[in-house]
């Protein structure tokens, strides 16, 4: 699971919650998506109207799936306006206001809150209550009846088929689809996409961890299965690949494959795998990364006040500080967004990389400074901080 984490680098410590670590067990009569409900997992294959689309941008080329005046990420998750104008590099920014870093691709729900509907054609209600009390006995994350907020997610049952509309929130009515034949698992699955987590089989590292049987994948889905590095979309990975992560496809590639009964894909071992029915200690670690992330602040040290023979201002050293309620087993991959300016007039970003091992809360980062003169401004400053990893 993956998303990109855009932390805001003030020095007010952010209230950070608590989320549980103990799964908790439920009971599932699916043993898996493709065995018992062909039509409706992330694989099921284009829906009646769909075509697949190609677009080329920042020399990246992206398949994506078209539905009507939509367009699919995979086949059980849709991307928003917003994110499909970021994936076509014509995302430019909030109306009225500039960005203070990358736009992030992923809308997180506010204070850890789900507010939804029940559809009055959905159909089963029992489902969507057993998905979310999964959630909630795992995570701090909250699912509260809608009165009228604005943001909010509707289950309902307008063809029988599993697919939420949004990878995190949307903004306003958002629906995930649950079809007669979805089970619990499906639900957890596409609440999953709805808070923000990718599939995890798309993580840019997966080939360290499996083989791949192109032989095997129609040519027409060949682009569901790249990772996200290759499809031009930002995220990150927490650990090594989670086999038992409730966001994984099956081995089993449905109608994505030429054969059904032959695997798309294995371990390094050749072992083969049919998805879980609960989340996984990783994907709990996942949610507890985007939803109660480290507080991060670039603190400077140091500053004294300089004059130059352009002008005058002050250079200082810049310290990254990290605090976190949680102990991260793996080391946590930091980019730092830096402004640079220059006498002449010029004026560029980039950005600096920062990995921090587990355990560790401090990195120098080096000098910083802004020297005014009457030709204008010389500057290095490190403004904001992404967690990557």
């Amino acid at each position: 699971m993956r998303n990109l984490i855009t932390a805001s680098i003030a020095v007010v410590t952010l209230l950070l919650g608590t989320a549980c670590s103990k799964k908790d067990k439920i009971s599932d009569p699916a043993d898996s998506p493709v065995e018992k409900c062909s039509s409706c997992g992330e694989l099921a294959g284009l829906q009646p109207g769909e075509k697949l689309v190609t677009l080329e941008t920042n020399g990246k080329k992206i398949t994506l799936i078209q539905s009507g005046s939509r367009y699919k990420l995979d086949p059980d998750l849709y991307l928003t306006d917003r994110q499909l104008a970021i994936l076509k590099g014509e995302y430019k920014g909030d109306e009225g206001g500039r960005t203070a870093g990358p736009p992030t691709f992923i809308q997180l729900w506010p204070s850890r809150t789900v507010y939804y509907t029940l559809h009055w054609n959905l159909a089963n209600p029992q489902v969507v209550a057993d998905a979310i009390a999964h959630w909630q006995a795992n995570t701090n994350l909250q699912f509260v009846l809608r009165t009228n907020q604005p943001n909010f997610i509707e289950f309902k049952t307008d063809e029988n088929a599993c697919w939420s509309e949004s990878l995190g929130m949307k903004g306003g009515l958002q629906i995930v689809n649950l079809g007669s034949a979805c089970s619990v698992s499906n639900a957890i699955h596409e609440i999953g996409h709805a808070i923000g987590l990718y599939h995890e089989l798309t993580r840019k590292d997966r080939d360290y961890y499996v083989d791949m049987n192109w032989a095997n994948i129609r040519p027409e889905w060949v682009s569901q299965y790249q990772t996200y590095w290759e499809r031009g979309i930002p995220g990150f990975e927490i650990g090594t690949m989670d086999f038992s992560s409730i966001m994984m496809y099956g081995s089993l590639g449905g109608s994505s494959s030429f054969d059904p009964t032959v695997p798309v894909w294995t371990d390094k071992n050749g072992n083969t795998y049919a998805r879980e029915d609960e989340l996984s200690d990783g994907d709990i670690q996942t949610y507890n990364l985007l939803y109660n992330p480290p507080s991060i602040s670039i603190v400077r040290l140091n500053q004294v006040r300089v004059t130059t023979p352009e002008g005058r201002g002050y250079e200082w050293e810049d310290e990254l500080q990290i605090t976190t309620p949680f102990t991260w087993p793996w080391p946590l991959e930091i980019a730092i967004w830096v402004h640079e300016s220059h006498f002449d007039g010029s004026y560029f970003t980039h950005y600096e990389h920062v990995v921090l091992q587990p355990g560790q809360t401090t990195q120098a980062l080096g000098s910083g400074w802004q020297i005014n003169g009457s030709s204008g401004e010389d500057s290095y400053k490190r403004t904001a901080a992404t967690v990557y990893q």
